[in-house]
């Protein structure tokens, strides 16, 4: 996509608002211990402590980032970019579509 393409894009979509959410892991569980649970429970995800966490938008990953503390509350700071399955630099990203 060349600049020009890119900003005609930015400012017919720029204020366009989409749904982000973070993702810290997986996993499944029983049944009888979802209803088990109670204040204090904790659930494994299987993800190893200080990695990434996967940043999706529409159940799409787009990025990879760790959680800050600005101003008393919670945000993520980007580490990895998601480069479309279908870019020519594709093939040099990691096989889930993210860039380092």
């Amino acid at each position: 996509m060349s600049n020009t393409e890119k900003a005609s894009l930015e400012s017919l979509l720029g204020d366009v608002q989409i749904p982000l959410s973070a993702e810290i892991g997986h996993t499944e569980i029983a049944v009888k211990e979802l209803l088990s649970m109670k204040a204090g429970s904790v659930i494994p995800t299987g993800k190893i402590a200080g990695q990434p966490l996967d940043l999706l938008s529409e159940g799409r990953l787009f990025a990879r980032g760790e959680v800050v503390v600005v101003n008393g509350k919670y945000g993520i700071r980007i580490l990895d970019v998601a480069i479309p399955h279908d870019s020519p630099s594709a093939a040099d990203s990691d096989p889930e579509g993210v860039q380092s």
